[in-house]
């Protein structure tokens, strides 16, 4: 028997990846999407769905409102860019917690999670206390600590273009300047929000934030451009490519 789901998110790319992951999924049908709080309300009210999977920001009626709208809500996974809210969406009973950008594997885990509570006999508090802790996690930066000609200088996380690995050396660069750090990319990566921060190669991670355009390169890797005045192009190697195209349905 299918698992009969509604999708709710006011980003319309959001809603064709979550199509197109579910497509795979054979247990699974989707009976309705919307875009809106109201407009969802009223589509569970009618097809009573066994699943929503819901967006937590949306405007004018947030996910929680929706939830708090219904008088007998289905079972429930929350769909977020904001760790934030991860507390809040369990209080009020919901199964599980995506956080964007999350891979086509995280949301089958999600899915199969929910099967198992339709289940009888699922304690669904024992469920709750393991996915709080799979949401503690130290909040990425949002400041660096640089270095140029011998000072120490803060910078804002969001004014970092890319960060770069040069034989030994690592250099983060922004508008103002190149500057020298002592973390390894593979820190960096840990440290900066996936939101907004990739790993294109070995050697880079970019803002995503910043990225112009994409350039078909040779062999299959592409040549991804920046926003600066330099026009700077950084690989995309043919390993991340896969990762990098879920993020943007490409």
């Amino acid at each position: 028997m299918k698992i009969r789901i509604i999708i709710v998110d006011d980003e319309p790319l959001a809603l064709q990846k979550l199509r197109h992951y579910l497509a795979d999924e054979p247990d699974v049908e989707i009976v309705g999407e919307s875009q809106n709080g109201p407009e969802a309300v009223v589509l569970t009210e009618n097809l009573k769905p066994d699943l929503l999977l819901l967006d937590i920001q949306m405007p004018g009626m947030d996910g929680f409102q929706v939830l708090e709208a219904l008088p007998h809500p289905p079972l429930v996974i929350f769909i977020t860019a904001y760790n934030q809210y991860a507390i809040h969406a369990f209080e009020v009973n919901s199964l599980d917690y995506l956080l964007k950008p999350f891979t086509k594997e995280r949301l089958r885990e999600a899915i199969t999670r929910a099967k198992k509570w339709m289940e009888p006999g699922v304690d669904f508090a024992a469920s709750i206390s393991k996915l709080l802790k799979t949401l503690e996690r130290k909040p990425y930066l949002e400041k660096l600590v640089v270095k140029k000609d011998g000072k120490i200088i803060l910078i804002e996380v969001q004014d970092v273009l890319w960060v770069g690995s040069e034989k030994t050396l690592n250099f983060i660069h922004t508008l103002k300047g190149t500057y020298g750090t002592d973390l390894t990319l593979q820190e960096l990566e840990q440290k900066l929000d996936p939101v907004h921060f990739f790993r294109i190669h070995r050697s880079a991670i970019i803002n995503i934030d910043a990225i112009a355009e994409i350039v078909p390169w040779f062999g299959g890797d592409y040549k991804v451009m920046l926003k600066d005045p330099n026009r700077t192009a950084l690989v995309l190697s043919r390993r991340r490519v896969k990762a990098f195209k879920e993020i943007f349905l490409w």
